[in-house]
């Protein structure tokens, strides 16, 4: 059932894999779809708790997704739906406004988050991607900043996956057309999630076809955010792409993160 409310929220589960969005406005991408993505082989097992690989278990697997954000305010809270797999490991694209600083990244479950990677222009947007390690159990995910502004906050649950970071990329572009890469290989089977940020924008996003499991919001302020997460097929350097509605400067960032097995 296709969800008419505006985009400033999407928590998605489901029981569907491996849906992959078509090349569809935004607003038509985005209704619900959240045990999605990526299924994992070899029975329900999961990554340990300390991250390390393990041979028993399959690929890593998008549990669920979630997103909100706020024009005004000094934080925003997103509540993940069901439960946090123990040892999923849990991935938070977040952004604001370049003056307010880079936003941090706080859960329920008192989880300490990793910056992965990070990107700023100056007058524009700030964008960063976190990640931990969580334990089995109801998380609700916090993304704060400073000052009184827009918040984005992306939260993405991952089983069969690790927070070893084994690539990262960032550029600051003009849309419409956007691309992110990374600037070192990733290795078949990792986790990949894209993050595309903008300022005073009101933008919208068509999502790169080989993508999944998107996320769109946008503040009152007007600033708007995307993210896109898929495995990688082919090692290798990996390269995200998305179609904005202008040609305003967009803050993109980029992490692929080592799996489990």
């Amino acid at each position: 059932m296709t969800d008419h409310r505006p985009a400033l929220h999407r928590n998605h589960i489901s029981p569907t894999i491996g849906v992959l969005r078509a090349a569809l406005p935004i607003w038509m991408v985005l209704a619900g779809c959240g045990r999605i993505g990526f299924d994992a082989g070899g029975g329900d097992a999961r990554v340990g708790g300390d991250g390390g690989p393990d041979a028993s278990v399959g690929p890593p697997k998008v549990v669920q997704h979630a997103s909100q954000a706020v024009g005004n305010g000094t934080s925003i809270a997103v509540p993940l739906g069901g439960a946090v797999g123990d040892g999923d490991i849990v991935v938070v694209a977040t952004s604001t406004s370049q003056q307010n600083g880079m936003p941090t990244v706080s859960d329920s479950q008192g989880n300490a988050y990793v910056l992965a990677v990070t990107a700023e222009t100056v007058g524009d947007a700030v964008a960063a991607i976190y990640v931990t390690t969580a334990a089995a159990g109801p998380d609700t995910i916090t993304c704060r900043i400073s000052v009184t502004d827009n918040i984005h906050c992306h939260v993405y649950d991952v089983a069969n996956a690790t927070t070893v970071v084994e690539a990262t990329g960032t550029v600051v572009e003009p849309g419409p057309a956007l691309t992110v890469m990374t600037s070192g290989a990733a290795t078949a089977g990792s986790y990949v999630l894209a993050y595309f940020s903008g300022n005073n924008t009101m933008a919208t996003f068509v999502p790169d076809t080989s993508y999944a499991d998107t996320e769109y919001t946008v503040s009152a302020t007007i600033d708007a955010a995307f993210s896109e997460d898929r495995l990688v097929a082919t090692p290798g350097v990996q390269i995200a792409a998305a179609t904005a509605s202008n040609s305003i400067t967009f803050v993109n960032v980029i992490v692929a993160l080592h799996a489990a097995h």
